[in-house]
């Protein structure tokens, strides 16, 4: 009859807090003291920046320079697929979704020069402003798209 907080002790049970109102328990392998390897959390280290954009538009996407001051782009590999629900759509691709060398797929190119097979494009940048615009898509599917730069290493650079 009633309540007993002691029923389940033994299966499920809290810690009790000490009495400075903070919890003894720690995470493995952290000292509280110990300050080598933490990071500053209000001061993220910035983060590295792309020298290209990855944009949706209308029926597909765009991919465009943007400013940087490292090298310029040699090449971009683009790989395109649908969403899925369950795993990797690019590994789920299939031609009869889409193919962006056959109709309804349009690429326009302005300042680069492309090659494309499936669902996989190579962009080579002819300026330092290029823009590479590819619709045609299904509206009613999410896209999900993969772009790589690859930057041209400098003739000083040393290899390891």
């Amino acid at each position: 009859e009633g309540r007993d907080d002691t029923l389940l002790k033994n299966i499920f049970y809290l810690e009790e807090p000490a009495d400075s109102g903070k919890s003894t328990t720690r995470r493995k392998g952290k000292q509280p003291d110990d300050e080598s390897g933490d990071l500053d959390d209000d001061n993220p280290p910035p983060p590295t920046g792309s020298p290209i954009s990855v944009k949706k538009i209308a029926g597909g996407f765009s991919i465009s320079s943007r400013e940087n001051d490292g090298a310029p782009v040699f090449e971009i590999g683009v790989e395109v697929a649908y969403e899925v629900r369950r795993g990797n759509p690019f590994k789920k691709y299939e031609r009869f979704d889409f193919a962006l060398d056959a109709k309804p797929i349009m690429i326009a190119a302005e300042g680069a020069t492309y090659q494309s097979e499936g669902n996989k494009l190579q962009v080579r940048p002819t300026r330092s402003d290029f823009s590479v615009k590819v619709t045609g898509f299904d509206t009613h599917r999410d896209l999900a798209i993969r772009a790589v730069p690859r930057v041209q290493e400098s003739k000083d650079a040393q290899k390891v």
